[in-house]
């Protein structure tokens, strides 16, 4: 007599079959493909929209724009493959709940912003530390959601807007696992396509502010270098992560600076904490000085892009992304042009 064998243990058995049938295969390499160009494409979009509004004003400072766009664009082609993952990935309970945690922190972030009064800095450095400590697993797509939850009310003016930005991010989120991770400001970026879309397609009006005085211009960039430089060693060399390091740091800045600074003070909480988003980046992409060149950088198109997208949830990180994608593209261009110089001599 044969032994029985556990039902489990049955090829082909009809309830892991069952199992199988209920996961949706997505596309092995076309979304991950996508999300890596929707990403830097968003970059643009930023970048040549404060380009034109400062453009009749401010032709000199342009120049500053100009350098940040072809930065990212010699990144992405420089990377055009490493950067491309081709994977396969299942529609699974895991990324329901990635999404969930997303739009739930997107809820609880417009919340604390604006019937509790936290403001947005707080508010969402809140949310981030919180999701950080308590649900590390879902620390990113929570501190994602909470940028989403910056919007103002006019971008996110009801339970329905919300709920299509936390769908739009979220699956943002999702596609792009596995694309350019370890460059500050990604979670931002997926943030801002959310509220942005959103926005551009219920016709929601963004918001535009004044470039700030040439003293508090340099207020700004000064502490948008240390910001950025002060999460990526706390990230990276104390080992609190980039979530936690950037929520912080923001939270620091949100509490700290009005009070010292009580004219332009939220100007520059605000400026921290877009920077703390560039100091997000692995030490595996950035040195200690590519993280100052990029705080840098952060801050001039922090001050330039104040006009363009006002109110969206994420700019702030897309800004973070675009000093990063430019100072990544430098760095390349720099080592290339390096190594012809030394086989030349050879």
């Amino acid at each position: 007599m044969r032994n029985a064998r556990a039902p489990g243990n049955i090829r082909g058995n009809p309830f892991n079959n069952m199992k199988k049938m209920k996961q949706i295969k997505v596309t092995t390499s076309l979304l991950p493909g996508l999300a890596s160009w929707i990403l830097p494409l968003f970059v643009l979009v930023l970048l040549l929209h404060s380009l034109a509004a400062i453009w009749p004003a401010y032709i000199v400072r342009c120049a500053w724009i100009i350098l940040a766009v072809c930065g990212a664009c010699i990144f992405m082609i420089q990377t055009r493959s490493s950067e491309h993952p081709k994977f396969s990935r299942a529609f699974s309970r895991e990324m329901l709940l990635t999404m969930f945690a997303l739009g739930a922190a997107n809820w609880l972030t417009l919340v604390l912003n604006h019937s509790a009064g936290m403001g947005a800095v707080i508010a969402s450095a809140v949310v981030g530390l919180a999701g950080g400590i308590l649900f590390p697993k879902y620390g990113a797509a929570i501190y994602c959601g909470s940028f989403v939850g910056m919007s103002s009310t006019a971008i996110l003016p009801d339970a329905f807007a919300l709920l299509i930005s936390s769908l739009i991010a979220g699956g943002v989120f999702v596609m792009s696992e596995h694309t350019l991770n370890g460059i500050g400001g990604k979670l931002g970026t997926i943030a801002f396509i959310g509220s942005v879309t959103t926005g551009l397609a219920f016709q929601l009006p963004f918001s535009s502010s004044t470039l700030p005085r040439f003293d508090v211009a340099w207020y700004v960039v000064i502490l948008c270098v240390l910001a950025a430089l002060l999460t990526w060693a706390l990230g990276n060399h104390l080992g609190l992560g980039a979530v936690v390091a950037s929520a912080l740091v923001g939270l620091a800045g949100g509490l700290i600076l009005p009070r010292i600074f009580p004219t332009h003070g939220e100007l520059l909480a605000v400026a921290v904490f877009c920077a703390s988003f560039t100091g997000m980046s692995s030490s595996d992409r950035f040195s200690a000085v590519m993280m100052m060149i990029a705080g840098l950088l952060t801050g001039i198109i922090f001050i330039f892009s104040l006009s363009v997208f006002g109110g969206a949830g994420g700019k702030l990180g897309m800004i973070a992304f675009s000093a990063s994608l430019a100072t990544l593209g430098y760095q390349q261009m720099a080592k290339h042009f390096v190594g012809r110089v030394k086989n030349r001599k050879i």
